[in-house]
Parts: C-alpha cells; sequence; structure tokens
C-alpha cells in the first residue's frame, strides 16, 4: 500500500522540482494564454500563503493554488451517514482558499494590491 502524500515532505517538493507541470496547473485558468510568472510558497499581505501562483502578467490572470496532504481520508471522512462528510483537512484548505479571495478583494484598491 502507498504511503501518505504529506503536503509539505512530499507534494510541494514534487512541484518544486517539476516547473512545467506547475505551471500546467495553470490551463485550468481559461484566461490566461502566457506562462510567464509562477511563484511557490507566495505570500498574500503578511496574512496568508499560496502554495503556487500561475499567472499571464499581461493579461494580468493568476491562478492560486492550496495544496494539501493526500491520504485515505483527506477528501472524505467515514461517517454513519449515507452522504459522506468533508475531511477537516479538505474544509481547512478550502477556507484558506475563502480567505484569500476575502484579502484579495480588500486590497484591491490599494497600493500594495498592485505591487504584489
Amino acid at each position: 500500500m502507498q504511503d501518505d502524500l504529506h503536503e509539505n515532505r512530499a507534494v510541494l517538493p514534487f512541484f518544486q522540482k517539476n516547473k512545467h507541470l506547475s505551471a500546467f496547473i495553470g490551463s485550468h485558468a481559461a484566461q490566461i494564454v502566457q506562462y510567464d510568472r509562477l511563484a511557490f510558497e507566495y505570500d498574500l499581505f503578511g496574512d496568508f500563503t499560496a502554495d503556487l501562483v500561475v499567472g499571464d502578467s499581461s493579461r494580468g490572470h493568476y491562478c492560486f493554488v492550496e495544496f494539501e496532504d493526500a491520504s485515505k481520508n483527506s477528501v472524505f471522512r467515514q461517517t454513519n451517514r449515507a452522504s459522506s462528510e468533508w475531511s477537516p483537512r479538505f474544509e481547512h484548505g478550502f477556507s484558506q482558499i475563502i480567505d484569500w479571495f476575502w484579502k484579495l478583494e480588500d486590497m484591491r484598491q490599494t497600493t500594495k494590491f498592485r505591487e504584489i
């Protein structure tokens, strides 16, 4: 059986070593045409960190990525209910993304937003 994949020991280092694959993740954002920006563990205003950012600087479009661990219960946890429940790890990662959206929108009209 395969061991769990830990974010900081396996997932993030794998993508840091494979920059072309990391840039390819940005293809999920249809607005990105030219992949000319790539950053790992990118600081968002000192409050949050995105594991990966892929961008098209000429068009001003960016894809922010949050990696998480990969284990048996990373996405769903086992319950006695007919429908599955999100795992705490998944909910944590998802809430981080919601926080990014809030922070980016809050900072949109600032000089700092244009700088980063």
